[in-house]
C-alpha cells in the first residue's frame, strides 16, 4: 500500500484542480459585435437629428439676438430701420441724418451699404476703418454664425469690386440676410436728390412698392408678426460655376451686399435667379430646390428659420417661404405673377 506524504493531502484539499472557465466560441463573439453594430446603426441617425435640432435651436437664437439689436436701433432713431438708406454712408451725408456719429466711433458706416456698423459697431466695439476689415470682423462673429453652416470666404475687398486683398483671409460665409424689399426705395424718381437706392431691373417689374408709402420706418411695415426681418440665406449664388459670392466692398447697391437678398419669393424663378440664393430647380417650373440652394440656403433639413418684426422665429418651409406676404411691405401690388414664386399671386394683387 502506498502512503500519501501528509504535506501532498493538504495540498490537494486545499487546492484542488478545478477545471478551466470555457471561453467565448468564434460564434458567440460575431453575434455580440452584430449586435453593438446593430446598436450604432439606430443610435446614431438619433443623435445626428438631435444634432441638427440643437443647431437649428441655437440659429434661431443667434437671429433672435439680432433682431433685437436692430429693433433697438429702431427705437433710438424714430423708428427707423437700419439699412443702406437709413444707416448707410449715404444717411450721414443727407441734410438730416438720424444721428451724428463721430468718425472715431465703430459706429461710423465707411461706405454706403455699410448699414451694419451703427447697429453692431458699439455693441461689439468693433474699432475699423478699413472697410474690409470691418467686414471680416463683423462676419466672423458667433451671433452671426449658423452653426449648421460651414462654409468660408478667401475674402476678397479693395476699391475695385472682388480685388484680392490678401491681408484679410478667410472669412466665415454669410449665415443670414435680411429683404432688401423692406430697404429700398420703390423706384429712381421716388430717391432724394441727396442719394440712396432704389428698386431697379426685373425687382422693379415685379412689385410695385409705392402706394404702400412705407419709408423704412416700423409704423409703416405692416404686421409686423408677418413680416421677415431676417432668414437664413446668403447674398449671392453663383450656380453656373457654384461659387459663393460675398461683396465685402458694400458696392454701391441697392441690396446692402453681404447682409441682404431678394428673399425667398423674388425672382426665384427669372433669369435673375441664376444668382439668388432661394433658387428653385434648374426649370422655371421645377418644384424642387437647387441642390446648391438646399445646402447653403435651405440648411435645416430643407427649411429656413426666420425671425420677424416682431421677434418671434419661425421655421418654414419651402412652400410657406414663397409667400410674398412675408417679403413685401403691406400694401405693394404684384406687377408680374412670372418674378414672384407665390403661386397664389395676380397681377394688380395687393399684396397684405
Amino acid at each position: 500500500m502506498k502512503i500519501v506524504p501528509h504535506h501532498a493531502l493538504s495540498r490537494r484539499i486545499l487546492h484542488p484542480r478545478t477545471p478551466a472557465a470555457p471561453g467565448f466560441t468564434l460564434i458567440e463573439l460575431l453575434v455580440v459585435v452584430a449586435i453593438i453594430v446593430l446598436l450604432i446603426a439606430i443610435l446614431l441617425p438619433v443623435v445626428d437629428k438631435a444634432q441638427r435640432m440643437a443647431d437649428q435651436a441655437r440659429c434661431g437664437s443667434n437671429q433672435r439676438q439680432i433682431a433685437m439689436a436692430v429693433l433697438v436701433y429702431a427705437v433710438d432713431h424714430k423708428d427707423h430701420m437700419p439699412g443702406p438708406n437709413t444707416s448707410g454712408l449715404v444717411w450721414l451725408q443727407s441734410p438730416t441724418p438720424l444721428d451724428n456719429f463721430a468718425l472715431s466711433s465703430p459706429s461710423t458706416p465707411v461706405s454706403p451699404d455699410d448699414w451694419v456698423s451703427p447697429v453692431f459697431g458699439d455693441r461689439w466695439g468693433i474699432r475699423r476703418s478699413d472697410r474690409g476689415l470691418k467686414i471680416k470682423a463683423v462676419m466672423n462673429r458667433d451671433e452671426l454664425h449658423c452653426p449648421a453652416n460651414e462654409f468660408r470666404y478667401e475674402a476678397r475687398t479693395g476699391p475695385v469690386y472682388f480685388s484680392i486683398n490678401s491681408t484679410i483671409g478667410t472669412i466665415r460665409y454669410a449665415s443670414y440676410s435680411m429683404p432688401y424689399t423692406f430697404h429700398a426705395y420703390p423706384s429712381a424718381a421716388e430717391t432724394p436728390a441727396t442719394g440712396g437706392f432704389p428698386l431697379s431691373g426685373r425687382d422693379l417689374s415685379a412689385v410695385d412698392l409705392g402706394p404702400a408709402r412705407h419709408r423704412f420706418r416700423l409704423d409703416t411695415l405692416g404686421n409686423p408678426s408677418m413680416k421677415v426681418l431676417l432668414a437664413d440665406g446668403s447674398n449671392w449664388i453663383r450656380y453656373t460655376t457654384n461659387q459663393l459670392i460675398l461683396d465685402t466692398n458694400y458696392n454701391s447697391m441697392p441690396d446692402g451686399r453681404a447682409f441682404m437678398s431678394r428673399g425667398a419669393t423674388l425672382n426665384v424663378v427669372s433669369f435673375a435667379s441664376a444668382i439668388n440664393p432661394y433658387r428653385q430647380g434648374s426649370s422655371f417650373l421645377a418644384k424642387s430646390i437647387h441642390p446648391l440652394a438646399e445646402e447653403i440656403t435651405y440648411r435645416h433639413e430643407k427649411t429656413i428659420n426666420a425671425v420677424f418684426w416682431d421677434g418671434h422665429v419661425e421655421n418654414m418651409s419651402v412652400e410657406r417661404s414663397r409667400d410674398a406676404e412675408l417679403w413685401f411691405p403691406s400694401g405693394s401690388v404684384a406687377r408680374s405673377s412670372f418674378y414672384i414664386a407665390d403661386e397664389d399671386i395676380r397681377i394688380g394683387d395687393i399684396i397684405r
